[in-house]
């Protein structure tokens, strides 16, 4: 196997130092630098492309008005209900009432902030619904598309 190859192929971790452990002379493992196990660059490209797939069936729900923009949030952050409301200190049954449109739209100004905190996101554009990239897309994480 040419680990040169490999470790310089784009994937998951692009921009990113890795190790990958290898059976070296005598049995021994060691650390070289790259991922070398293909199979894990493809299964977190088909992870990756399932997330893109969920985040744009949220954004047709959120067009079709199913759902507030909170619905795209979450999911584009990789959340569900249950960790949103640990995030934002509220119920469960509350965070799912706001992604129903006619309660986000009466939300108050506190329950916005909480929302904007855990989204990095403004107060403005969260209450227009503007859906703006995930927060991982800012630190150059996005994802890439597969060959």
């Amino acid at each position: 196997m040419d680990i040169e190859k490999q470790s310089s192929d784009a994937g998951v971790a692009d921009g990113l130092k890795t190790v990958s452990y290898v059976a070296g002379s005598g049995g021994n493992h060691e650390l070289v630098p790259g991922f070398i196990w293909q199979p894990v660059n493809i299964v977190n490209r088909q992870a990756w492309q399932e997330i893109e797939r969920q985040i744009e069936a949220s954004k047709r729900k959120i067009s079709a008005g199913k759902v507030s923009c909170l619905h795209y949030y979450m999911t584009a952050n990789q959340m569900d209900s249950s960790l949103l409301a640990k995030y934002t200190s509220q119920s469960r049954w509350l965070v799912r009432l706001h992604m129903v449109p006619f309660f986000f739209n009466r939300l108050r100004a506190s329950s916005i902030s909480k929302y904007t905190e855990i989204f990095k996101v403004s107060s403005d554009d969260l209450i227009q619904g503007k859906l703006n990239p995930p927060v991982y897309e800012y630190r150059g994480y996005e994802t890439q598309a597969v060959d």
